[in-house]
């Protein structure tokens, strides 16, 4: 019987795994498809007031505006040959307390789940307890990944501390134990090879589907999928274990044969999960609800929600194995493992205190999705654990920008209820910007859904509630005419070097130069321009660590310029040198 649950068990959780990963999949294209539908929209209201003007003040000149200490310069910043040292990785506050609170949520899950199986009868020994125990550790990796928003080269530096630290703990601990019985052998080397082939074999299978429910591009909805089908999953497995159990008692197995008889073994079966799936269902609906109403609670943050249905994954993989020899005890065992994990996390992480919030402003160019998504995750991703990030939502980033409360109203079709539909509305909504940090210290995504008519005054509101801009301007062209009304507006409401611009080869820089120059100058006549008059552009080609490094950097007000061309050398043919789009840049290494 214990085998069998196991076998279903197993069959119910890759189902659940894959179907959830379908699911969001479908879903957020659904939710992407809604966003670019209603943000083509009009509001349908009066617009409000203009924001401040684009084009020149009328008036004379100003005497000193041919002079080039007044006009706009552009310092630039890129990696390449005979550029200043890269920049260094600036690191972000907090990460030491999440490192803490994770790794002990990660002993106190290992603890139980190392129990349960040295009750299973895997082993007391102390070595073969010890060995357990470290490789039941193994989903700190992937959790501490996401939830510090590592790269490559810093995932591989962790997995190698974590392997290290571990074959070292394994072999000092065989040597102690051989000393004190006075008997020096190889085991030591053959222990550590016995770790790490467990490790392998561990988290193997559970490993890839980390990876199918990790992909970025549904990772953002998977927790509540994935908490749904994981409950439709355990319930067809719980239907058939009580349908057999039926059979033990004479009575409902006359019943359910004479059942069969009228009908077909298939209807009551299936039939059987059906009843089932009603309560589960309303439990799954319950579930996606409280757990929107948690995170909109500030309980817990986007990317802990995301660390948890690992964690979720992993629980539901031992399930599976305990199942085998301990039934339904080993299925409650590794619930309670989860639990414990999230209990200390709760604990650990109870106060929610960060620095003073830098909040950053996220512009770009549309119609580059591929382009702004690594963007995204590479540089606003970690400038979370300074401040808030603040954008204007598009179908470009619909799919990393998806909350549970989006995924809900999706469901409820009530998708356009956060769009703002007038001048009006933007007062109300920028009133309902975040600044506070979540548990993990995080601060939250402020993303404005707005219609065709009203994008722009929020645009407007947000530069002026904004610390630091980032814009992407790479594919920037004479077709990018709401980029030129950010730019200007850029110009108008806050300090030049408050401003970081992102550049490829694909930048118009003239037309680029151009625009930025007429709205400074503008600006000027208007008395509302502010800072040294020098505005930052960062090559980015390849967004590879280099380049985000420097990236960062530059927004953080700690990076060195290469050199800093005047207005006449941006507007220079392409041919010149002096011209940053023919100078190419060495790929970072």
């Amino acid at each position: 019987m214990d085998s069998l649950l196991s076998g279903q068990l197993a069959y119910y959780f890759v189902i659940a795994v894959l179907d959830a990963a379908l699911l969001s999949w479908l879903g957020l294209r659904w939710f992407r498809r809604d966003v670019r539908t209603l943000m083509a929209r009009r509001g349908g209201s009066a617009p409000g007031p203009a924001p401040a003007p684009a084009t020149p003040v009328p008036g004379p000149p100003l005497p000193a505006e041919d002079d080039p200490a007044h006009r706009l310069a552009f310092a630039i910043f890129e990696v390449g040959a005979g550029a200043p040292p890269r920049a260094r990785a600036v690191s972000a506050p907090g990460r030491r307390r999440l490192v803490l609170v994770y790794a002990l949520a990660a002993a106190a899950h290992a603890l139980v789940i190392t129990g349960m199986q040295v009750a299973a009868g895997s082993g007391a020994a102390p070595l073969s307890v010890f060995a357990q125990f470290w490789v039941n550790t193994w989903p700190v990796l992937p959790a501490l990944m996401v939830l510090l928003v590592l790269d490559r080269r810093e995932s591989m530096r962790l997995g190698a501390v974590y392997l290290v630290g571990g074959a070292l703990a394994m072999a000092l601990a065989t040597l102690l134990v051989q000393g004190l019985r006075g008997a020096i052998s190889a085991a030591p080397v053959t222990n550590v090879l016995w770790l790490l082939a467990s490790l392998a074999w561990t988290a193997g299978a559970p490993l890839l589907l980390l990876l199918v429910t990790g992909w970025r591009r549904i990772r953002a909805v998977m927790p509540l999928a994935l908490a749904a089908t994981l409950l439709f999953g355990f319930g067809a497995a719980v239907s058939g274990a009580l349908l057999m159990r039926a059979f033990d008692r004479s009575a409902l197995r006359s019943a359910i044969l004479d059942l069969s008889a009228l009908t077909s073994s298939e209807v009551v079966y299936h039939g059987a999960f059906l009843l089932v799936s009603l309560p589960v269902g309303l439990v799954a609906w319950w579930l996606i609800r409280g757990v929107a109403a948690a995170f909109e609670g500030k309980a817990f943050s986007d990317v802990q929600l995301i660390a948890d249905c690992w964690w979720l994954v992993v629980t539901a993989q031992e399930a599976v194995v305990l199942s085998s020899a301990l039934g339904f005890g080993g299925v409650a065992g590794a619930l309670a493992a989860f639990v414990a994990y999230r209990a200390v996390v709760a604990l650990g992480l109870r106060r929610r205190t960060g620095p003073t919030a830098a909040r950053l402003l996220l512009l770009r160019v549309f119609g580059y999705q591929a382009r702004t998504e690594r963007l995204f995750d590479r540089v606003a991703q970690r400038w979370r654990f300074r401040g808030p990030v603040q954008l204007i939502a598009g179908a470009d980033l619909a799919t990393r920008t998806a909350g549970p409360g989006d995924i809900l109203r999706l469901l409820t079709r009530r998708t356009a209820e956060p769009y703002v539909a007038s001048a009006a509305g933007v007062t109300e909504r920028m009133a309902q910007l975040d600044g506070q940090p979540d548990p993990d210290g995080r601060y939250r995504l402020n993303q404005v859904y707005c219609h065709d008519d009203t994008w722009r005054p929020a645009v407007s509101a947000l530069i002026d509630r904004s610390d630091r801009v980032l814009m992407d301007v790479r594919g920037f062209s004479e077709r990018s005419q709401g980029c030129v009304f950010e730019l200007e507006q850029l110009l108008w409401r806050r300090p030049s070097d408050a401003t970081v611009l992102v550049v490829d080869r694909t930048t118009d820089f003239p037309r680029l130069a151009g625009i930025l120059d007429e709205g400074w100058q503008a600006a000027r006549r208007a008395g509302r321009a502010r800072g040294e008059g020098r505005i930052a552009l960062v090559r980015v080609e390849r967004a590879g660590i280099h380049e985000v490094r420097l990236l960062t950097s530059c927004l953080l007000g700690a990076g060195a310029p290469r050199r800093v061309l005047a207005l006449d050398e941006m507007l220079a043919p392409a041919g010149r040198s002096a011209s940053p789009a023919a100078e190419p840049t060495r790929p970072p290494g």
